[in-house]
């Protein structure tokens, strides 16, 4: 890049398998419970799931939630190492954590993706990653989640990564439309042609490993930019796609559906509490259940670095209420005075050079910074689509136009507008040729917008498989 100032962030040096892990492990659960009255041995192997005693909230009748998480390993490691360490020291970090509410009388399921770097304290009292609760168990995830998030969790299933494969290889791969070539190098993700592709088991792990992405747009490669939240995303995508395949594909074949209740059998921990007899009537109850029916969210969050130089993520939490509403939960920041979290909440500015003058990007984010901003990322517009603005423009995610309005005041920018695919920025500046100059205060804005109580799932970050066009199918 040529204009870039990056904050360079502590990483984790995983091996392969560690990487792996992913929401497949939602779609193992589901494959087992909508084909769970298909075979006559099905209770017989349902028994035979490895049990994990934890202590969950009560039922009380419909809807429940699921905890599910993916985990490469039984043994427990250190997700906040951020030097990395043995591999045998941090095996049993947890890829993917969800929440899965299923509601059988009104028969709708809907997904809350939990990313494994949210900044949380934990049960002991101490700060860190939600990923480190699980270093420490099940219990301690569960009792975070229900503490942080306000979420009952009323089951708890763990997926280990090597049924990832044998899940998709089982259903005879699964096809998705790409638009347009995409790779990424750590993943080992090569789709080389737009169209429709057909993912085999390998070819699945390095999607959705993939956080790192790169796709092919005005003839060249253009970085995603938006890491593990759209991971995330593609997770999820895949996850529906492997939903309607395992429909046409396994449930109505009694050898493909053998093979994926094994799979499920063989890499699939339950917690005590959840009978043979639950799982096979939820299963008997969406036995025709596709991805139309699915709702997807991701909890809002946005990168910072802690004082002690760990890379996490912070819950955005004006964006996260009514979401978390959803799922049973309020989160105990709002617990006090939700308006309080609304008004007072800090947020980032991403700085992007779309003007073509090289260090221009660096010297605003200093000077934003200097005037109290948080500022986590200066880059170059074209990593959002935007190598050059005609004027500087302060784009801003739902629910953050006042914050944007008050940067562009600083800025002397007229132009502001709402738009999507920000990345993990709450508000983005694309430096234009009209080169703007910092007007200084002596604190950075507040915001006197009310927390949002729209409901409506917020549209997917980062760059994803789409559908195939008018008179073409895929799969």
């Amino acid at each position: 890049m040529a204009d870039e100032l990056r904050i360079d962030l502590p990483r984790h040096h995983r091996t392969r398998g560690q990487r792996v892990l992913l929401a497949l492990g939602s779609v193992a659960v589901f494959a087992l419970l909508a084909g769970a009255g298909a075979v006559a041995w099905t209770a017989v192997k349902l028994n035979a799931i490895h049990r994990e005693d934890v202590l969950l909230d009560r039922a009380n009748g419909a809807p429940a939630n699921y905890l599910i998480v993916g985990s490469d390993s039984r043994a427990r490691g250190n997700p906040n190492d951020v030097d990395g360490g043995p591999v045998e020291q941090r095996s049993a970090l947890a890829d993917t954590m969800m929440i899965v509410r299923i509601d059988p009388d009104a028969e709708t399921v809907q997904l809350l993706s939990l990313p494994r770097d949210l900044w949380v304290t934990l049960p002991n009292g101490q700060e860190g990653r939600l990923n480190a609760a699980y270093a420490h168990g099940p219990q301690d995830l569960i009792d975070t989640i229900r503490d942080q998030l306000g979420i009952p969790i009323h089951h708890y299933v763990e997926v280990d990564f090597r049924g990832f494969q044998d899940v998709v290889d089982a259903i005879g791969g699964v096809p998705m439309w790409f638009d347009t070539p995409m790779k990424d190098y750590q993943s080992g993700l090569s789709v080389p042609e737009a169209g429709c592709i057909t993912l085999d088991g390998a070819q699945a792990l390095a999607f959705a490993r993939a956080r790192h992405l790169r796709y092919y747009e005005d003839g060249r490669y253009q970085y995603d930019g938006t890491g593990d939240l759209g991971r995330i995303s593609r997770q999820q995508v895949f996850i529906a796609r492997v939903l309607d395949r395992a429909t046409d594909q396994g449930y109505t074949n009694p050898l493909t559906m053998r093979k994926l209740i094994e799979a499920g059998v063989e890499h699939v921990t339950l917690d005590s509490g959840l009978s043979v007899g639950t799982l096979i009537g939820v299963g008997e109850r969406f036995a025709d259940f596709s991805s139309d029916g699915l709702e997807s969210f991701t909890v809002p969050a946005s990168p910072r670095v802690t004082s002690g130089g760990a890379a996490v993520l912070e819950i955005r939490w004006k964006r996260a209420l009514p979401i978390l509403e959803r799922f049973g939960g309020s989160g105990t920041r709002s617990s006090t005075t939700s308006t309080s979290v609304a008004t007072t909440e800090p947020f980032d500015v991403t700085v992007l050079n779309s003007s073509g003058v090289a260090g221009r990007a660096e010297e605003v984010a200093h000077e934003l910074v200097a005037d109290g901003l948080r500022v986590p990322y200066v880059g170059n517009g074209w990593e959002l689509g935007h190598e050059q603005e005609p004027v500087t423009v302060v784009r801003y995610a739902v629910g953050y136009e006042d914050e944007a309005r008050a940067v562009a005041a600083k800025l002397k920018v007229r132009d502001v507008e709402e738009a999507a695919d920000l990345g993990l920025s709450s508000v983005v500046v694309f430096l234009g040729v009209d080169d703007p100059t910092v007007t200084t205060t002596t604190a950075a804005p507040t915001t006197t917008t009310p927390a949002t109580t729209s409901t409506t799932a917020p549209k997917p970050i980062g760059v994803l498989p789409g559908e195939p066009p008018a008179g073409e199918s895929c799969g």
